[in-house]
């Protein structure tokens, strides 16, 4: 019933961080949780309410794990950052633990005998304290910031606690991560006393066969909403987010949630396996562009002068050769994104003709094909024309002092100018792109 993933997925907020850095990023175990919690949540509303929980917190882990990447070259304080994190995680963990233990207590009692119900209580008891405190504690070696004292231009003056401090975090990292290991010894036995219960297990997928299985509508409705929601997660990959040369949304994890939505509508139709061809060949293409476009980005850095980290200067870019690479990939992965919008369109088609009732997503189809190619087009043209950008940089580095200086470095900042103009357009398309997907969506439950 998805008592061990949800497990696993526990098993990720044991340790403690540091900061926003956390040496088992608590994202896979969000994910994790989430598919254990796929079947219980048709149990009862309180599996349900945890689910949400849990979607909640997934979205705060990858805001954090983008302001984590942004943080690692950046010299802003973290005490904002950390303070926020460590409120929201605690908050909507004390919602998960408990809707879920009040979900699982109820069942236990129905379910269960007396003696493994009263062997479990002790999670409900212990785990609670273990997220406050680890909250507490990830937060209290940032707060001694607090008693510094700061000149009209935010620059430390005195920090009286300085000496103190690496005790503090030393202290605060070992408590944390005694308090996580007696919180995967209490959660084990409790998810140990489900697991082993055969009449507690049984008695669930009852529930949960009359509630979901044996209601053909729902089934079809979940299934297309699975589907639909792992498209429009890959497509908010597609748009680029780049912080310092490094884009955070690689288009490769795109492309897998988008093949997973594919696959999970194949599953059900039972054909048009090869619609999964060009998706995969996409994904693993996208590796190739992705290495590219950031070695471009950072050269880029470095063609504008932008004192960062991740500034380095690459011959390829410098002589030009980046121009003609740049343009030949940008075509390439163009035309597979357009083949993979018109398969994830026939793809829908396929499984709407499968259905007991007939449901037409009017224009959407049209829309989402039309859309995509705009989005290709722009999407080439911002990814071939930085190239062009920091040619054109370099070569006025060349000219300094020379006449032809500002007309190269116009040309540069006319190429520049066409990349925001494209870019802007590049997004928009993409947000039209998820928009029409959801609305797809939408149509689709309204309908059936």
């Amino acid at each position: 019933m998805g008592f061990k993933l949800i497990f696993a997925g526990l098993i990720f907020f044991f340790n403690p961080n540091i900061g926003l850095f956390d040496f088992v990023p608590d994202l896979f175990g969000c994910i994790l949780i989430i598919m254990g919690l796929s079947k219980l949540k048709y149990t009862d509303d309180r599996f349900d309410s945890a689910n949400r929980a849990v979607l909640w917190l997934t979205c705060v882990e990858v805001v954090k794990l983008c302001l984590l990447v942004y943080s690692l070259n950046s010299t802003s304080d973290e005490l904002p950052y950390v303070f926020i994190f460590s409120v929201l995680e605690t908050v909507l963990l004390f919602w998960f633990f408990c809707s879920f233990f009040a979900a699982t207590d109820y069942a236990l009692t129905r379910h269960c005998d007396i003696v493994s119900f009263s062997s479990a209580k002790s999670a409900g008891v212990f785990t609670p304290v273990f997220v406050g405190l680890k909250g507490i504690l990830t937060f209290v070696p940032y707060g001694l910031s607090l008693w510094n004292t700061y000149d009209e231009q935010g620059r430390i003056i005195e920090e009286p606690l300085r000496m103190i401090k690496p005790y503090v975090i030393l202290l605060c990292f070992v408590a944390v991560l005694a308090l996580g290991i007696c919180f995967v010894v209490v959660i084990k036995n409790y998810f140990c006393v489900m697991t082993k219960s055969k009449q507690f297990i049984n008695a669930l997928y009852d529930i949960y066969k009359i509630n979901f299985l044996d209601n053909t509508h729902l089934v079809n409705k979940r299934r297309f909403n699975n589907a639909i929601s792992f498209i429009i997660l890959g497509s908010i990959f597609i748009p680029d987010f780049t912080v310092d040369g490094i884009n955070l949304l690689p288009d490769t994890v795109g492309y897998i949630f988008i093949i997973i939505g594919i696959a999970l509508f194949n599953g059900h139709t039972k054909k048009n396996t090869a619609c999964l061809y060009i998706p995969i060949i996409s994904a693993v293409y996208s590796v190739f562009t992705y290495y590219f476009k950031t070695l471009l980005n950072i050269a880029c850095n470095n063609a504008f002068g932008i004192d960062s980290f991740f500034s380095k200067k690459y011959e390829f870019v410098a002589n030009g050769n980046a121009i003609y690479t740049g343009s030949i990939l940008a075509a390439i992965q163009s035309i597979l994104y357009v083949a993979t919008i018109f398969i994830i369109c026939k793809v829908i088609v396929s499984y709407l003709r499968t259905l007991e009732k007939q449901v037409s997503l009017y224009s959407g189809g049209t829309k989402l094909k039309i859309t995509c190619i705009v989005n290709a087009i722009s999407s080439a043209v911002v990814y071939a024309l930085p190239a062009v950008t920091a040619f054109y940089h370099y070569k006025a580095q060349n000219y300094v002092g020379h006449e032809k200086y500002y007309e190269i470095l116009a040309v540069a900042e006319a190429c520049d100018t066409a990349v925001m103009v494209f870019g802007v357009i590049f997004l928009a398309s993409n947000l039209y792109t998820i928009y029409t997907v959801y609305k797809i969506k939408k149509t689709f439950n309204y309908q059936y």
